[in-house]
């Protein structure tokens, strides 16, 4: 019983100190250095590859409370249309391989984390773009760069 209950703190101490690194390296503004994914929409799927496609910007609002921003852009070059776009003011949350993004409207993100490191993020996540849900997103890789 004990080395169960020892191995049950050793877990939780473990996690508890990726989900705190992650946060720490979160702080700041990050540049949205790539993009690559796929947007579907009810009729057609593009796929895109974008450079320098926007920012994040995370911060530390309260002792409890996580705010910040995101924007980004993600151009067509073949077709010269933007894909999709956003700006938001979110809150967030990570639990050390992923960050929960919101924006305060409904529309929560799950970014899985494949790289943490501090200067380099890599992220995914596929989400819609519209409340009917015809749009999706699915970025399939984006890397971050710590400004």
């Amino acid at each position: 019983m004990k080395k169960l209950l020892y191995i049950f703190l050793l877990i939780t101490i473990v996690s508890c100190s990726k989900t705190k690194k992650l946060h720490d390296r979160l702080i700041g503004e990050w540049n949205i250095e790539s993009v690559e994914g796929t947007l579907t929409d009810s009729i057609y799927t593009f796929d895109f590859s974008n450079k320098n496609a926007g920012m994040f910007q995370f911060r530390e609002v309260l002792a409890t409370a996580q705010g910040g921003k995101y924007s980004f852009i993600i151009y067509d070059t073949q077709r010269n249309q933007t894909l999709a776009s956003e700006d938001e003011v979110i809150t967030w949350e990570n639990n050390g391989n992923t960050v929960t993004t919101d924006n305060n409207d409904g529309k929560k993100i799950i970014w899985n984390i494949s790289l943490n490191t501090k200067s380099e993020q890599i992220w995914s996540a596929s989400f819609p773009m519209n409340k009917s849900g015809s749009k999706i997103l699915n970025i399939t890789k984006m890397v971050l760069k710590k400004k």
